[in-house]
């Protein structure tokens, strides 16, 4: 049986930079240091809604004080099934690569802060063994497998880091169950995904933070997905005409469309139940966009005005340059008479004079 198949991925990556499609699994950073990785909530979700076995890492950084460092994972990860630390070479001027010391404080801090199991990613040029983790994530690029022990390969790493497990899919299940201490199949990622049904013309935002408003929700395209949020932050992502999910996935200010339990189809109340300050952005984005419509008619007003008033001046001017041919004509006739008058015998043309 074919090894079971996933991915890793951190904010360098978005939500449609990698495919659902052929995976068991997806492990994502949570944080680096003691800062949270701001796409780790929206992998997380993607995995989930995919009925994927979702995991965390923490980035290291040797410069940070370890219980800081240990506590932001423990804090941004939240409940996955799989929980791990990175450690690598120098990646920020002036730090270091964890040392065996270190990699084993981390370990043992988050156990005994936790309770959970977790495992040690490290190359298999720089592999330093045991550290007191409960499973081996191994980096080796370009082979079918690593030469050390491991339950994780880490087997490329461009454009997009994958990964596989030292067994088929069902493998994997029971693997991951027993390190939780659970029967197959009733651990922390839901087997069937919960979702929430957003109510037509909810706002959506590109951030957990609710900010730069995008495009309203249309329930033909958009795709609710299962995620733990804060109240009022739940996350969609646009499809096209097939289902088939496009671009980035968005949050939607829905007042308690988060962490649902029960079945399918759970209706969301309307957008107006929002928190007040998310009530009190639409209001004013509504009063904004009725201002600049007020604007626009003014200045449509104006230029009405404009218009009809050159329209006069073309009528007055139409009729002077009229009056100013009509003269022109008469002048032009005379001058003609006088022209043929002059090229006439002298004798006639005081004979002429005379007369007249």
């Amino acid at each position: 049986m074919a090894n079971a198949k996933g991915v890793d991925v951190s904010h360098w990556q978005g939500a449609g930079d990698w495919s659902p499609a052929g995976l068991d699994f997806i492990i994502a950073k949570a944080s680096e240091g003691t800062s949270a990785d701001p796409m780790y909530k929206t992998h997380i979700a993607k995995g989930r809604y995919n009925d994927l076995i979702v995991g965390a890492y923490a980035f290291n950084r040797a410069d940070v004080n370890m219980d800081a460092q240990v506590d932001a994972f423990i804090a941004a990860a939240g409940n996955v099934d799989l929980y791990a630390i990175d450690v690598e070479e120098e990646k920020v001027p002036g730090t270091q690569k964890f040392s065996l010391a270190q990699a084993k404080a981390f370990i043992s801090k988050f156990k005994a802060k936790t309770g959970k199991p977790i495992g040690l990613y490290q190359s298999e040029s720089g592999y330093y063994g045991t550290a007191g983790q409960d499973w081996h994530w191994v980096a080796h690029w370009g082979v079918d497998a690593p030469t050390r022990k491991w339950n994780m390969h880490q087997y490329r790493g461009s454009p997009l880091d994958l990964d596989q497990f030292n067994g088929d899919a069902a493998a994997l299940t029971a693997w991951v169950a027993a390190l939780n201490g659970e029967t197959v199949n009733t651990f922390t990622t839901p087997k069937v995904p919960t979702i929430c049904t957003v109510p037509k013309g909810a706002k959506l935002f590109k951030d957990d933070a609710l900010s730069a408003l995008a495009w309203n929700i249309d329930p033909a395209r958009d795709m609710p997905y299962y995620g733990e949020y804060e109240a009022g932050k739940s996350m969609v992502q646009r499809t096209d005409e097939k289902g088939v999910a496009t671009g980035n996935m968005y949050f939607v200010a829905t007042a308690s469309c988060t962490n649902i339990r029960a079945v399918p189809e759970v209706e969301c109340p309307p957008v107006t139940d929002c928190d007040e300050e998310v009530a009190l952005a639409y209001d004013a984005g509504a009063a904004s966009r009725d201002q600049e419509v007020a604007t626009l008619k003014d200045e449509k007003d104006v230029l009405v005005a404009e218009n009809a008033a050159l329209t006069d001046a073309n009528v007055i001017l139409d009729k002077a340059l009229t009056s100013i041919n009509e003269d022109y004509d008469e002048l032009d006739a005379k001058v003609d008479a006088a022209v043929a008058l002059a090229e006439e015998e002298p004798a006639v043309r005081i004979f002429k004079l005379l007369v007249d």
